[in-house]
């Protein structure tokens, strides 16, 4: 093969976060070190919630800090999903828009 001169660049590598069905306070320790690990990096994060059933007021706290601190560092932050009972949640506490959840983010 004969070099180019022409450097190759790789798109990032997009990181994902996959929430449990139950997210509650007992997980929160877990979540926010894995969460911390994220912000050292500059590419892109998803956080798949399609599978929670159920997600305690601390934990969304923290995703939403979370997001904030991503979005300060200029890391893109995407949902996978929320499913209906972690949107009814987020909804309910008025925070879909700090957690970064918009309307079409069901898929």
């Amino acid at each position: 093969m004969v070099a180019t001169g022409r450097r190759r660049t790789r798109a990032p590598a997009r990181r994902t976060v996959q929430l449990g069905t139950k997210m509650g306070i007992a997980e929160a320790g877990d979540l926010g070190e894995q969460l911390k690990g994220l912000l050292s990096g500059k590419s892109a994060v998803t956080i798949d919630g399609a599978q929670l059933e159920r997600i305690d007021t601390a934990v969304l706290q923290l995703l939403a800090a979370f997001v904030r601190d991503a979005h300060d560092r200029g890391i893109p932050v995407k949902w996978k999903g929320p499913s209906d009972a972690a949107r009814r949640s987020m909804e309910l506490l008025g925070m879909t828009e700090a957690l970064g959840v918009v309307s079409d983010d069901k898929s």
